[in-house]
């Protein structure tokens, strides 16, 4: 089951050839490392642009959002392991 979370969130970064991934992040006082990334995806919301990411770490789905705009993460979503 897929939970909405909306939390703000710190993340490690890997720059590259313009590009950027998100490596590791912290919620909560627990640093997450991420296994993989399955998705990437872009979109807007008013005057907002945002880049998401579906990682997954230890087996659980995590959806990370960056806002362009703010620079701020957050952690949208949670989809525990079955």
């Amino acid at each position: 089951m897929i939970t909405q979370i909306e939390d703000e969130v710190e993340v490690l970064v890997h720059f590259h050839q313009g590009h950027f991934k998100p490596l590791r992040f912290l919620w909560k006082n627990h640093s997450y490392s991420i296994g993989s990334i399955t998705c990437e995806y872009r979109t807007c919301d008013g005057g907002n642009a945002f880049i998401h990411f579906a990682t997954l770490s230890s087996g659980n789905l995590y959806e990370l959002t960056y806002n362009l705009q703010n620079h701020h993460w957050q952690l949208t979503k949670v989809q525990p392991k079955n």
